[in-house]
């Protein structure tokens, strides 16, 4: 018998999530709660897409993507976040491409991901999750993930805010959202579709983390001209998703001031590097850049998606790492 013979490969079923828990935290050395996979996987309106490996009935390995809706120049497709790839120590299951983990999760590509199918797949895997990636499923490196931080607790006495915008923190997320988007998805070629719904599920509904919303209006008309999302932990905080008119970035420097007028040691973002919203943070507000050593990686599954596209138009931010 071969060694792939002893194991129940499938996609996941009702019930399996109490075995996916136990191998999560004998993997990563912590517990989730069910009502953080009830809201990741069963409450995610686009579905359920997850593989699991079971021997003599439990279950040692998983993988699985949470879809999400994106815009791809002038369409809709559905793509993947790849998470919580994960294998029972005490069963790897055969070497190479015999393994019980590949072999899982080259079915779960097969069976889930292609052109009429989930269309893009992507991720920020560690590097020897990247290296796996990339040797056994084609993987594609995008580019280091590029992060910016701020490190001063006050801001110079020189930066000025622009008197012409309001910050309100809301505990809604305002229906204005929706139409905000539909004016600046143009400036992405290639984006998840930040509108309400997606931050209603994304951050509202999310059952263990408080996330705030701050909507940057003008202060005259009212009308919203940006969002931003974030978390605080231990005095840093972190830019989860924004998303701005990029003729009214300005509107940032308020909410900036805002945030480092309280007990604050550190503003972080992730953001593409040469994007208009990384060089407003380092050009206008005095965010410090830098190349992680982890990568965003992707599979594209598109025949008019290329390589290059991906590099020049992929936009993303911390909220698209599920981590955070």
């Amino acid at each position: 018998m071969k060694e792939i013979d002893k194991y129940i490969l499938r996609p996941y079923k009702k019930g399996d999530e109490k075995g996916i828990l136990s191998l999560f935290e004998k993997v990563f050395g912590y517990k989730r709660s069910m009502a953080f996979w009830k809201w990741k996987y069963q409450e995610n309106p686009l579905g359920i897409y997850a593989y699991v490996a079971l021997r003599d009935k439990m279950i040692v390995s998983h993988c699985a993507g949470i879809p999400v809706k994106f815009k791809l120049k002038d369409k809709i497709i559905t793509a993947f976040q790849l998470v919580d790839f994960m294998n029972h120590p005490k069963y790897r299951g055969g070497f190479g491409r015999s393994n019980t983990f590949v072999v899982m999760a080259n079915r779960f590509y097969a069976q889930y991901c292609g052109p009429d199918k989930i269309s893009f797949v992507y991720g920020f895997p560690g590097e020897r999750h990247r290296r796996l990636g990339e040797i056994m499923f084609g993987y594609r490196p995008v580019y280091p993930v590029y992060s910016l931080k701020f490190e001063q607790k006050s801001l110079p006495s020189s930066f000025l805010t622009d008197f012409r915008y309001s910050v309100i923190e809301s505990k809604e997320i305002p229906q204005e959202v929706d139409q905000l988007w539909e004016k600046i998805k143009d400036d992405f070629s290639l984006s998840v579709i930040r509108n309400k719904s997606y931050l209603i599920h994304r951050y509202k509904n999310h059952p263990e983390v408080e996330y705030r919303f701050f909507a940057l209006r003008k202060r005259i008309k009212k009308d919203l001209v940006g969002w931003v999302v974030t978390r605080l932990i231990d005095k840093t905080i972190y830019i989860m998703d924004l998303g701005v008119e990029l003729s009214h970035l300005s509107s940032l420097k308020k909410l900036f001031k805002l945030f480092l007028k309280k007990d604050i040691n550190n503003i972080i973002a992730w953001l593409p590097e040469n994007s208009p919203y990384a060089l407003f943070f380092e050009n206008e507000v005095g965010f410090i850049g830098k190349k992680e050593e982890f990568f965003l990686e992707c599979i594209p599954y598109e025949d008019d998606l290329t390589m290059e596209e991906i590099r020049k138009g992929f936009f993303y931010t911390l909220g698209d790492y599920d981590v955070y």
